[in-house]
């Protein structure tokens, strides 16, 4: 859970932020389609960052979050308790790209782990 000094943050304040951060130009790299920050729209608000043609929607991140927990043999359930809001099925057939001996084997080193 985020949260700031007046609460926790909405979903809109979040969306604004992942757009704000995912453009090339927020990290200081040098932009893709070669427009200046200080003359490109996109750059000018958090508002405006999800005009970037570059910049990401939320959406991903949690996708690699999701991604990332099931690749490192965290079990379905535990992954839906973490609040990923997903049910066991979409997560085993849109988030888990591993073969079953990959499974097998994350499974295994998860379960030592403990």
């Amino acid at each position: 859970m985020l949260t700031t000094r007046n609460g926790r943050l909405q979903k809109t304040t979040m969306r604004q932020y992942v757009y704000a951060w995912s453009r090339p130009c927020a990290i200081g790299a040098d932009c893709p389609v070669g427009k200046e920050p200080k003359t490109c729209e996109a750059a000018q608000t958090n508002d405006d960052a999800y005009k970037c043609p570059e910049s990401v929607s939320p959406h991903p991140i949690r996708r690699g979050y999701i991604t990332h927990l099931r690749a490192n043999g965290v079990p379905t359930e535990d992954v839906i308790s973490k609040r990923c809001d997903a049910n066991p099925d979409t997560i085993e057939r849109w988030y888990d790209m591993s073969t079953k001996a990959e499974r097998r084997e994350a499974r295994r080193a998860f379960v030592e782990d403990l």
